[in-house]
């Protein structure tokens, strides 16, 4: 998972880097948040931070979900080195994150 708001700043970081003439991306450069979790432990996190007790989120096999839906990897998590190198730090972490936007008084995840 990555925040929107951490990854606009992710950008715009990257923008005020290029306009500065400083540093030549020469490939793809990943960013996401620090850490890595499931679709399934992020839920019961979200849950459990909710007030709510985490069994209720059940574990389910992606075959499960029925036709049409993407394949996904077992473990698609997108390697944030060249970020690491390129800026010396490194993205906050998902649980931090989520927690965030969670507290943030935004109403949007009320309708969870």
């Amino acid at each position: 998972p990555t925040s929107a708001g951490d990854l606009a700043e992710a950008v715009l970081r990257i923008l005020g880097t290029e306009s500065n003439g400083n540093v030549a991306f020469p490939s793809i450069l990943h960013y996401t948040n620090s850490g890595a979790t499931s679709r399934f432990d992020w839920a019961r996190f979200i849950a459990r931070q909710l007030g709510y007790q985490k069994e209720l989120i059940k574990p389910i096999r992606s075959a499960d979900l029925g036709t049409g839906i993407a394949t996904r990897p077992v473990r698609g998590v997108l390697d944030i080195g060249l970020w690491r190198k390129t800026f010396k730090d490194t993205p906050g972490d998902i649980w931090s994150a989520t927690n965030d936007y969670l507290r943030s008084g935004t109403d949007e995840h009320e309708e969870w």
